[in-house]
């Protein structure tokens, strides 16, 4: 079956590989996503049955609004194919903190970008998969690299982080058995901030960080339980201290 991934950076090109392997006919466009363009310039693209949206908002780059022009305009083209699944990578980032467990039935941030970006998809009417992922982590990025020898906030704050390879493990399996609806996919264990970071400087070999600071409130577990159990899935990665 033809899938058709936009976006084949760190995530979306090692699913795309894994896709292949799975007897997939990935077409991956080198492409940059414009407004205000004709149905001939999504046409390659958008005749795939499965459409995975691997493309993050980059407000900085493209402005506030642009994000949510680019997904209207691709989606109100895919309403005139024969498409079978939506494939949207959304963020755990659409969550406020809380004390209590985050689930998908947990309250959204309905200010945030990407819940306005879901609500696009689930408005489209189309059958979609809306994965909210954690923090990406794997290969060339682990945490060490962004916090060694700078100021760590909120230190004390457990983290909801992803691995690379369980990432791909699971979309695509996910898009094997034909799943729908919206799922949280992070590790399933939660270390402190602090203490991850500290492991993995020591892995690295890079100078700890200066200072570690706490912040009130800002806490947040995710559960990714629903999606686990559906697939029959377990987590190659579990605990974020090892990335």
């Amino acid at each position: 079956m033809k899938i058709t991934i936009y976006g084949t950076g760190w995530l979306g090109k090692p699913l795309a590989e894994k896709l292949v392997q799975n007897k997939f006919e990935v077409i991956a466009p080198n492409w940059r996503a414009k407004t205000y363009q004709s149905i001939d310039y999504w046409k390659p693209m958008i005749e795939s049955p499965i459409q995975v949206w691997s493309i993050p908002p980059r407000v900085k780059q493209n402005g506030p609004d642009f994000y949510e022009k680019i997904l209207t305009e691709w989606t109100s083209f895919l309403q005139q194919n024969q498409v079978l699944k939506i494939v949207f990578f959304s963020s755990t980032s659409v969550y406020e903190s809380s004390g209590d467990l985050i689930t998908e039935e947990s309250a959204t941030n309905p200010e945030s970008i990407i819940t306005k970006a879901e609500q696009i998809i689930i408005n489209s009417g189309l059958p979609h998969l809306i994965i909210r992922l954690g923090g990406l982590m794997g290969g060339d990025r682990f945490v060490a690299k962004y916090y060694a020898g700078k100021t760590v906030e909120r230190a004390n704050d457990p983290v909801n982080y992803l691995h690379q390879e369980d990432a791909v493990s699971f979309v695509s399996e996910a898009i094997q058995q034909n799943l729908s609806g919206i799922y949280n996919l992070v590790a399933p264990e939660h270390p402190l901030r602090k203490a991850v970071v500290e492991a993995s400087c020591r892995k690295h070999n890079l100078p700890f960080p200066v200072e570690f600071k706490s912040n009130e409130n800002s806490s947040k577990i995710i559960s990714a339980e629903k999606i686990s159990e559906k697939l029959g899935l377990s987590f190659k990665h579990p605990n974020p201290i090892n990335y």
